[in-house]
């Protein structure tokens, strides 16, 4: 497969706060991971191929609370329904 994700940092991450914000954007091939150590994660999958997306925590504070950045909210509450011919799992 093949797919792109982008990892990055507000204002308001500890990361960003100590001066070492993230700001990356990674293409993502067969048999690859991406480590994200924390911020906004999303990925998007290449036009004909099919993306799995396993997400893993490690440390002594796990949370599987998620966060939409707010700048981006707009996405999910335009949704007017979903395509058949795109799987979601």
């Amino acid at each position: 497969g093949l797919a792109y994700q982008r990892v990055y940092t507000d204002e308001t991450s500890p990361l960003h706060q100590a001066g070492y914000p993230i700001n990356a954007l990674v293409m993502v091939h067969d048999g690859e991971a991406v480590l994200v150590p924390e911020g906004y994660h999303p990925v998007v999958s290449v036009p004909g191929y099919t993306t799995y997306y396993l997400n893993v925590l490690a440390g002594s504070a796990q949370s599987l609370a998620n966060q939409d950045d707010p700048k981006v909210t707009w996405v999910k509450e335009t949704y007017t329904g979903t395509n058949p011919a795109v799987p979601l799992y």
